[in-house]
């Protein structure tokens, strides 16, 4: 396939700061442990959207890494959506806004799951 334009990277880009905004609920106190640590887990790259498959199989790692390192905070350094996947959304339109929210809920969901407070960064 073709890359995206940058009108198209724009465009996806602001949706998905859009539903971050909109998806976040509740804000999790951030605190040190008790011996004065505090680790985060940085996701990226994930590339959601690209196949069930694949989709499922990458929730499952988060789980497994969430399970062995028990993160305080969980940062998801850009890519959680595949721009290359990702529909034409030349405007804002529900096919466009629900294949994105559908990722971005399947990619929280094991922060959201495991109690694991998380930011996106772009």
């Amino acid at each position: 396939g073709s890359m995206p334009s940058i009108m198209h990277w724009r465009y996806n880009t602001a949706l998905i700061v859009a539903i971050s905004l909109h998806a976040v609920r509740s804000r999790p106190t951030l605190r040190l442990q008790p011996d004065g640590t505090f680790k985060i887990a940085l996701f990226c790259d994930m590339h959601f959207g690209e196949g069930a498959l694949k989709d499922a199989k990458t929730v499952t790692f988060e789980h497994t890494m969430l399970q062995l390192e028990s993160p305080d905070l969980v940062v998801i350094d850009g890519d959680a959506s595949s721009n290359y996947a990702a529909p034409h959304c030349s405007s804002l339109n529900n096919h466009c806004r629900d294949w994105y929210l559908n990722n971005w809920r399947q990619f929280t969901a094991p922060f959201v799951a495991n109690g694991v407070a998380y930011a996106y960064t772009l």
